[in-house]
């Protein structure tokens, strides 16, 4: 969680239950925690009793059913607390009724709450983060187990529907995130019965049938819940967890969940791929209290091959830990690591042609050689310049350009970076994908240079030819020169001018006039 420390988290249905203890919980963990819900005084008499602790918590009044108050609390919390990094949907609602009796009120209000509220609030979430560059910021819905399979309880109505909706929500979110090549993260949580005042509020307990179902076994503590969301977000960057299920003694008797399969880590003894392997068996593995050793071995066999396998081949269930250690101690020599890796990071590819994936595929490359040299105490903060000089001769040449023009056109008289580097390969990966997604509608707009299949601006015959000399061949097409495009006039083109001397004409034109 170290790296969250400071950062904004916001929460909603924050005034009791398992909202009040996950803002506690991030609180403590020294984040500046936006409680929202409709009784603001409960958030403010908790935010008393946390003066002292690492974070802070603000407390915000908010309806979830209301579109303008989830809208202008989002506004509230950029302009006075600062950008959204963690969004934690815990807002939830349920009514004592049923679908054949009940009315479309009670309906409307738990779907308004647990489906559009908690879609409106990540919406407004994500839209802070892609305003203030956050690309590694983290949804977290609460949802229940009712969200995957619907329980044995009457009076549910369209309370599982609702919570089915969130399992989809999520799922959907997620691969739209994946579509734009983002690393925001999004995890579902789905506690089964928690010993919250939803019960009581909502006059559940005055049913007999009700209470004799929930005194089977004893429920989750709101604690239980709000340190499953820690630990989803203490994971590593790298690490996504899709769905988390916890369960009480009630959850495994009567709500037989599906597990939910997670890919085990596997490794087969090579080296560049320790780290890798190393922090994703740890977190979520090795590090997970609920695991018995005995099964924890048999992880650690399922997901080992090869020569690795060989090393714990005759330990009992017993002796795990002094397993973990013996794979720890042969694979995680440092000296040969950092060896394995720098080889990794300057045997990259160098690039023929402008890809879209395969700039994504080197900007990731370098984020993670470059995270497992940090990791092993290499000071690559340091390393800019002449990794830059190294990097960019593995580009592809319209590529280069475009950095060599970012770096004089943008950047000025600041001197790059590996990571603004990385950003920029991003950044042009995630372009030429929306290019080449366009041109598949448009049969791939036609260089009217070469004719290639390719825009004038990523012609490499153009490229060649001197600012003036792009200036007269952009007049000879009959282009217009402020966007190299033939379906307007320069006077009515509404592109941004020059970056150089903000002149009507396209930067790739510019020349000094006499």
């Amino acid at each position: 969680m170290e790296r969250w420390k400071g950062k904004v988290a916001v929460v909603t249905g924050a005034s009791a239950g398992i909202g009040a203890a996950i803002a506690e919980k991030l609180v403590e963990e020294g984040l500046k925690v936006v409680g929202m819900a409709r009784r603001k005084e409960r958030i403010e008499a908790l935010a008393a009793t946390l003066d002292g602790k690492p974070g802070k918590l603000y407390a915000y009044k908010v309806d979830m059913t209301q579109q303008d108050e989830i809208l202008q609390a989002f506004r509230w919390v950029q302009e006075n607390v600062g950008p959204v990094h963690i969004l934690v949907n815990n807002a939830g609602l349920s009514r004592k009724t049923t679908i054949i009796n009940g009315n479309i009120e009670d309906w409307k209000r738990i779907l308004d709450t647990n489906v559009l509220g908690l879609a409106v609030a990540s919406r407004e979430a994500l839209r802070i983060m892609q305003e203030t560059g956050i690309d590694d910021g983290h949804i977290v819905n609460i949802n229940s187990v009712a969200g995957h399979q619907v329980a044995p309880l009457p009076f549910q109505n369209v309370y599982p529907a609702s919570k089915y909706a969130v399992t989809a929500f999520t799922e959907t979110l997620r691969k739209e995130l994946v579509a734009i090549k983002s690393n925001i993260k999004v995890s579902s949580v789905s506690p089964g019965k928690v010993d919250t005042e939803i019960f009581a509020v909502n006059g559940f307990l005055e049913s007999e049938e009700v209470l004799k179902l929930l005194s089977l076994a004893p429920g989750l503590k709101s604690e239980d819940v709000a340190n499953a969301v820690v630990y989803v977000l203490g994971t590593p960057r790298h690490v996504q967890i899709a769905e988390l299920a916890i369960m009480s003694g009630l959850g495994s008797i009567n709500i037989p969940l599906e597990p939910i399969e997670v890919p085990l880590p596997e490794f087969d003894g090579t080296t560049d791929e320790w780290l890798t392997y190393k922090s994703n068996y740890e977190s979520l593995i090795h590090s997970n209290t609920s695991i018995s050793d005995a099964v924890k071995l048999c992880y650690l066999r399922s997901g080992l091959k090869g020569e690795a396998a060989e090393i714990i081949r005759y330990y009992l269930s017993k002796d795990y830990e002094q397993a973990w250690k013996s794979v720890c101690d042969r694979y995680h020599d440092v000296p040969g690591l950092i060896k394995a890796h720098l080889n990794k990071l300057f045997n990259l590819p160098v690039l023929t042609r402008e890809s879209g994936n395969d700039l994504w595929q080197m900007a990731v490359n370098i984020m993670v050689q470059l995270d497992h040299l940090k990791s092993l105490n290499l000071p690559v903060e340091h390393w800019d310049v002449p990794l830059l000089y190294f990097l960019e001769q593995k580009l592809d040449r319209a590529t280069r350009y475009s950095w060599v023009e970012h770096c004089v056109c943008e950047l000025k008289d600041e001197l790059p970076t590996v990571e603004g580097f990385k950003k920029f390969l991003f950044k042009t990966a995630s372009t030429l994908d929306v290019l080449k997604g366009a041109s598949a509608d448009a049969a791939l707009e036609c260089c009217p240079v070469c004719e290639g299949s390719h825009r004038i601006y990523h012609c490499e015959e153009f490229l060649e030819l001197s600012s003036e000399g792009r200036y007269e061949e952009a007049k000879r097409l009959r282009l217009c020169v402020n966007c190299l495009r033939a379906n307007h006039k320069t006077r009515d083109c509404r592109s941004g001018n020059c970056k150089k001397c903000r002149g009507r004409h396209s930067t790739l034109l510019h020349f000094q006039r006499k």
